[in-house]
């Protein structure tokens, strides 16, 4: 009797994940020679002609740098070729880092705003001094001692923007990165 179920239950997930597996393959084949092409078109790729890896054009830095490169910023960008991820690396204008890659969350627990790193949350204000950390010693001198977090989240709304030390967050969904990026740049110059 137990053999008979078995073969019935394998038979009907069978039946069920094939198709899927068979979708879930299709998309990709389907999607990754448009993300290339899209990759290919990208200011990231025009001047760095770094090779394609699979998803580049979702990438947060390869997005940003398109963004800052585009509309003619003064922002520098930093590639950190340690990870082989498309673009990842750090942005800086003067002494202050940008970071676009933050989600922001309230902890209401410990009342206080907190961020995912590495499948944790931890306190904003500690990742923004870590990363900070990280890029002095990637430039090998304290270059930053600040940074700017460029947020979308629908949670946060502009009357209840986190007071964070060393930090300032610019909300991005009202007016787009580029214009939120830009009068940044004009209230620090």
């Amino acid at each position: 009797m137990k053999e008979k179920t078995s073969k019935v239950g394998k038979f009907f997930l069978s039946i069920i994940f094939i198709p899927f597996f068979l979708l879930i393959c299709i998309c990709f084949l389907l999607y990754t020679p448009i993300d290339f092409i899209r990759y290919r078109k990208t200011r990231y790729y025009k001047d760095t002609k770094e090779k394609y890896t699979w998803l580049s054009t979702v990438s947060y830095y390869v997005r940003l740098y398109d963004i800052i490169k585009n509309a003619d910023m003064p922002i520098e960008y930093f590639r950190c070729t340690e990870v082989s991820l498309n673009g990842y690396g750090y942005f800086i204008y003067k002494n202050i880092l940008i970071f676009n890659n933050y989600e922001l969350c309230y902890d209401s627990e410990i009342n206080a705003w907190t961020v995912e790193i590495e499948d944790e949350y931890i306190r904003v204000e500690e990742a923004v001094k870590q990363d900070i950390q990280n890029f002095n010693e990637f430039m090998k001198v304290d270059v930053a001692d600040r940074a700017v977090i460029l947020v979308d989240n629908e949670e946060i709304f502009e009357g209840v923007l986190p007071e964070i030390e060393n930090c300032e967050v610019l909300l991005t969904s009202q007016s787009g990165t580029a214009t939120a990026l830009q009068n940044f740049i004009a209230n620090h110059s």
